[in-house]
């Protein structure tokens, strides 16, 4: 019995900490919504005919964490009807040119936490839909960045628009935003880095980030602290076995 539970322990030990999380939380805005805020709206979007915009974040924790990404999740406002198709585009590094990363989308109508729908800077009201990248299987390590960007059109043959929104004035979590977007140009199956972006004073009255969240399992090395535990409970198991070898029956 004590030699099964040394061993539960020691595979325990081996496998470190695995779990499902949002390890990247830059929602929607809950705060400063559409025109009513004035010259505090945090909500805004951004489309563009030759290209398209993208964003970065960067993943937490060090070399020793390992992400799996499953899924990434953004949203985007359609000009005229539903969005019809979508492409996700993800590259390593700050300002990285992207390839189209193959996954699964799907496309859910939502609204903002007050039931709002997207309001244009002309009064408009625009549907807002949440879409969801899944199967990735982006396998990156901690402190890793990753740029992103997403494309695709609506019912109609519209470039549907990112939604974006700024850090200070977004009442929400907002994990690697530095008011800062990328423009990138379609080159065949990838998409190139153009230039960065900077909202404010180009269309808008400040800076701004592409809304993301990010969901991967986690895997961390064990502690140094917790190898020793590890290497202490092969020891013992050792030690079983040895006292087990010394006793022997015999029979007659």
């Amino acid at each position: 019995m004590r030699k099964m539970v040394l061993a539960a322990f020691a595979a325990t030990m081996l496998s470190g900490v695995a779990y499902a999380d949002v390890v990247v939380d830059r929602g929607l805005p809950t705060a400063n919504l559409n025109n009513a805020a004035g010259a505090n709206q945090s909500n805004v979007a951004w489309a563009d005919s030759e290209g398209f915009y993208g964003d970065s974040f960067t993943l937490g924790g060090g070399s020793g964490t390992t992400y799996t990404i499953d899924a990434l999740r953004t949203w985007v406002i359609a000009r005229d009807g539903a969005p019809v198709s979508a492409s996700l585009y993800t590259g390593v590094g700050a300002n990285a040119d992207l390839a189209e990363t193959s996954s699964t989308a799907s496309f859910t109508l939502v609204t903002y936490d007050d039931a709002s729908d997207y309001q244009t800077l002309g009064g408009a009201y625009r549907s807002l839909y949440q879409v969801d990248f899944t199967g990735l299987n982006i396998v990156a390590t901690g402190g890793t960045t990753i740029s992103f960007g997403v494309d695709g059109v609506n019912q109609g043959g519209y470039a549907f628009f990112n939604h974006a929104s700024n850090a200070a004035l977004s009442g929400s979590p907002q994990d690697s935003a530095d008011n800062v977007m990328s423009y990138y140009l379609h080159d065949g199956p990838g998409a190139t880095y153009d230039s960065a972006f900077d909202s404010n004073g180009n269309g808008w009255n400040k800076s701004s980030d592409i809304n993301v969240q990010v969901f991967a399992t986690v895997s961390e090395a064990p502690e140094p602290a917790a190898w020793a535990m590890m290497v202490a409970g092969f020891g013992a198991i050792g030690g079983a076995m040895r006292g087990r070898r010394k006793v022997a029956v015999r029979f007659a």
